[in-house]
């Protein structure tokens, strides 16, 4: 599915003084990387910590954010200082955060970061450094657990954490996504994003890291968006989405609701491919899907939804679909958008219901005499415009009759003994 969200993080600012901070660090921003290295007598060159805590806080308002892109060196200083310090964790979390907050606010930023020399590389170098000492601490043996050690494993995991968030908001932008999952990329950093991303899926554990976890698959689903495209076909990501359903099977009977939304959102960008449909039978992560439909949060039912919209036009999935009750689970959730409005649910279920009796040549055989009538009055009723409110949105119910005006056509050409189908019948929706 496509990326939806924007991943930033905000520190927490007294009102009264934010005016005041924000006027102070727009002037500050313009000799910060002038500044940002400083030499002391006798010593090599290293960061000035205090600066860049700055360039932290700074970024987080949105004219700061823009006194850092205007900076013509500010982007090259960063990443020199990345790849000069990958050991400092104090320093790489604080620019990391940077760079997070510039991505996730700016496209134009996502450009200039992703064409800034080496960028990707030195992201992806330090993200295989803080995950090979991530590994390590998991299996140290310590005779002492102090509060030290305890705090330095948190910041290790907290880097992994920025850096992971800068390659899922640099991937909004659709050429720099292109480009993250593209295998002419250099460095074969495509590959390397990929194998990152899945050894923190199959090593971390959502009870003790439940934000890395939760980044990583947002990622996963912001990248694998990109595997639709013909031009993507053999991209490193689009070679492994088998191996990524897999990485997420494990993860399927989690309660944690948004990590369960963002494994959905992968499906449904993976479930474009047969070998992955085939897997969510063959494993029975179908069947979980199915009971994903009962549970009442909105977004995970709307995901659910989208996976099993793109399962449908597959004959042995509709069997399954239709053994585990999954029609009178979509009409039950097509009968609450009486109440709810959400014309965006109704919507994605008639998709599903279209491709679920995509072949068929009797629409009572494959849905049910009741399940059959039910449809109709549904349809009949949220696509008679009398029934809209002031609290409907009527560019969304138009998308909805668009889709729901085809499928009670389509019902009804079973009726007056239509049995012959189109290609236009024939064609299923995807999600």
């Amino acid at each position: 599915m496509k990326p939806l969200w924007t991943i930033k993080e905000n520190k927490p600012w007294e009102s009264s003084a934010d005016i005041i901070k924000e006027a102070k660090s727009a002037v500050a921003m313009t000799t910060l990387t002038k500044t940002v290295q400083t030499k002391r007598p006798n010593t090599p060159k290293e960061p000035n910590r205090t600066l860049l805590g700055h360039a932290q806080g700074y970024n987080v308002f949105r004219s700061c954010s823009q006194e850092i892109l205007n900076y013509p060196s500010a982007m090259t200083t960063f990443f020199q200082i990345l790849k000069k310090y990958p050991g400092r964790e104090d320093i790489v979390v604080r620019l990391t955060y940077a760079l997070g907050n510039l991505a996730a606010d700016d496209d134009s930023a996502r450009i200039q970061i992703a064409s800034e020399k080496d960028s990707i590389p030195i992201l992806v170098d330090l993200l295989e450094i803080y995950l090979s000492k991530d590994m390590a601490l998991m299996t140290q043996v310590r005779s002492n657990d102090s509060k030290k050690e305890r705090d330095r494993d948190s910041l290790i995991e907290d880097v992994m954490i920025k850096i992971i968030r800068i390659i899922a908001n640099l991937s909004l932008n659709d050429t720099v996504g292109k480009q993250l999952t593209s295998s002419t990329l250099e460095n074969n950093c495509s590959e390397r994003i990929v194998n990152v991303l899945l050894s923190c899926i199959r090593y971390k554990t959502i009870y003790e890291s439940e934000e890395l976890l939760l980044v990583t698959l947002t990622t996963l689903n912001n990248l694998t968006f990109y595997t639709q495209s013909d031009s993507q076909q053999d991209s490193p990501i689009s070679k492994r989405t088998l191996e990524i359903a897999q990485a997420l099977s494990t993860l399927m009977l989690i309660s944690q609701k948004d990590c369960l939304i963002e494994i959905a959102r992968v499906y449904g960008n993976l479930s474009r491919s047969e070998d992955v449909r085939n897997y969510l039978v063959d494993t029975r992560a179908l069947y979980q899907l199915m009971k994903w439909l009962d549970q009442d949060d909105r977004e995970l039912k709307l995901t659910t939804v989208g996976v099993l919209v793109n399962t449908m036009p597959d004959e042995d999935k509709r069997d399954i679909f239709k053994k585990d009750k999954g029609l009178e689970k979509f009409l039950f959730i097509l009968e609450e958008t009486k109440q709810t409005r959400d014309w965006e649910m109704g919507c994605l279920i008639c998709q599903g219901v279209w491709n679920y009796m995509i072949d068929t040549t009797d629409v009572v055989d494959v849905c049910g005499e009741n399940n059959t009538f039910m449809l109709i009055d549904l349809l009949i009723t949220l696509l008679d415009e009398d029934n809209l409110t002031d609290q409907d949105h009527y560019e969304e119910w138009e998308k909805f009759a668009h889709v729901g005006t085809n499928l009670l056509e389509k019902i009804e050409t079973f009726f007056e003994g239509t049995t012959p189908l189109s290609e236009t019948d024939r064609s299923s929706f995807s999600n």
